[in-house]
């Protein structure tokens, strides 16, 4: 086994909370960095989406799996003072996380 002959820890460790200003900041620099380059742009927006859909279904593996077309809705908010739109990304409820009860439709 390759964790004991690299003696690699077995225990997992705590899981870090990600609050959204994270999420915000991550994308922020993920959009402005030169440091990391892509054959094509389109793939920086790829990797950003993915990752605020992690996000958003709380990195639950099942969740991302199981995510479909039909489940994401995008939609461009204008900016009341004439900037750019923002992008606005949510999920129905049936695929995020139930602790709180039924979900409603």
């Amino acid at each position: 086994m390759v964790a004991k002959e690299k003696d690699l820890e077995l225990n997992r460790r705590p899981k870090k909370n990600m609050y959204i200003e994270d999420v915000a900041e991550f994308a922020r620099v993920f959009l402005t960095t030169t440091k990391i380059t892509f054959d094509c742009g389109w793939q920086r927006i790829q990797l950003l989406l993915f990752y605020q859909l992690a996000a958003i279904t709380a990195s639950r593996p099942g969740a991302l799996l199981h995510l479909r077309y039909r489940d994401i809705g995008l939609t461009l908010i204008r900016d009341p003072e004439g900037g750019r739109p923002h992008l606005f990304i949510f999920l129905k409820p049936d695929i995020t996380k139930r602790f709180l009860g039924k979900k409603a439709a």
